[in-house]
């Protein structure tokens, strides 16, 4: 996703705001949106899953090893432009498979909602942390200077 920010700031054109979607380590989350009218009828637009595979973190070869074992339609990350002005309310729903208890875990749904600007990227992540699941909302224009939103 930072590339992906990246190449947006390089950008002549930042008339639309870029969102990119984010799951914590060893992590899954499925994203939904809706916009506007929509969401006055609870009708949320399915995005897609992301899963964080450790990169970096971990051996090469076993972050390989859990890319395989995962459904192929499955990344690490989801990048959408969307209108500026236009509130947009966000939810998520992970899990995760625990290799030791051989049991899933599970965490959500969560919501958030901003109204994202002209000119500015956002990083949009699903975070778990002590059992409680929540959405943090980043201002990404400048990528390597994240700002905590919400």
């Amino acid at each position: 996703g930072y590339y992906v920010l990246q190449e947006f700031k390089n950008k002549d054109d930042k008339t639309r705001p870029l969102i990119v979607f984010r799951a914590p380590q060893f992590y899954g989350a499925s994203y939904y949106q809706c916009e506007a009218e929509t969401c006055l009828a609870n009708q949320y637009t399915y995005l897609g899953r992301v899963q964080d595979f450790s990169d970096g973190y971990i051996l090469p070869w076993i972050a390989k090893g859990l890319r395989v074992l995962s459904l192929a339609s499955k990344k690490t990350f989801l990048d959408k432009q969307v209108d500026p002005g236009v509130p947009l309310k966000i939810k998520a729903q992970g899990g995760s498979w625990d290799m030791n208890t051989n049991t899933s875990r599970s965490c959500g749904p969560v919501y958030a909602g901003f109204i994202p600007e002209a000119g500015h990227a956002y990083v949009v992540h699903y975070k778990v942390e002590g059992g409680q699941c929540y959405i943090s909302i980043y201002d990404a224009t400048d990528p390597d200077q994240l700002v905590k939103l919400q």
